[in-house]
């Protein structure tokens, strides 16, 4: 969950598989604050539910790994385009990856689209659904000493199985994260 608070105003992202717990926290922040927060909620199946575990227990990472990913489009439709840029990172503190969660929980190792720039990256990534249905992804960039490829050698089928041992594998500095609706 990404915060910026200041004394009258809040932003708030946040992940879950269901819209009631933020109704509950936005109406308890209001009473307590005296202000409304804006709160961003992404909708995530409870399939993907480890890739948010793995989120939630990866460093908030310091003023050299503040990881900030901005899509171009939130929504895209099938057989474009995703594309999207990862700023504040630093390369001396390790490499840059980036995976696609599916709504099953299966990731996909993007990392060889990034494009390196100074203090980031950017990425175009060709999207193409199997099914009719819509999909959302869960994209997730993160740091770590040769993250890129420890991400290649992924093997794991298991969403729980993938992302506890990529805590084991690898540490992972920081990672952040947000959704993409890919629609037929």
């Amino acid at each position: 969950m990404q915060r910026e608070i200041a004394s009258q105003s809040a932003r708030i992202e946040g992940f879950a598989s269901r819209t009631p717990p933020f109704i509950s926290f936005d109406s308890d922040f209001t009473q307590s604050q005296g202000f409304e927060a804006k709160i961003q909620v992404n909708l995530v199946s409870d399939a993907q539910c480890p890739a948010i575990s793995f989120l939630r227990a990866t460093p908030q990472g310091n003023a050299k790994t503040e990881l900030h990913l901005e899509m171009q489009r939130t929504v895209v439709p099938n057989g474009s385009n995703m594309a999207g840029r990862i700023s504040g990172y630093e390369p001396s503190t390790g490499g840059l990856g980036l995976i696609f969660v599916n709504s099953k929980g299966e990731a996909v190792n993007l990392s060889p689209y990034l494009q390196m720039e100074d203090r980031g990256a950017g990425f175009v990534v060709p999207l193409t659904l199997k099914t009719s249905t819509e999909e959302t992804g869960l994209i997730i960039a993160m740091v770590g000493p040769d993250i890129a490829k420890t991400l290649a050698e992924r093997r794991e089928k298991d969403p729980e199985d993938y992302f506890e041992k990529l805590m084991q594998d690898v540490p992972v500095l920081r990672a952040t994260a947000t959704t993409v609706k890919v629609v037929p």
